[in-house]
């Protein structure tokens, strides 16, 4: 089952919050950012 997209435009800093810890937040070119390392870089 697929999931709709949500229809509000969240600001970027409030997006780090929808995801669980260890799930994959940001791919980069040679890593991977998970979450709780995305919600501690934004919180610095």
């Amino acid at each position: 089952m697929q999931v709709p997209p949500d229809p509000v435009a969240w600001p970027l800093d409030h997006l780090a919050e929808f995801g669980e810890d260890a799930a994959p937040a940001l791919i980069l070119r040679d890593r991977t950012i998970a979450f709780k390392q995305l919600r501690s870089r934004v919180a610095a």
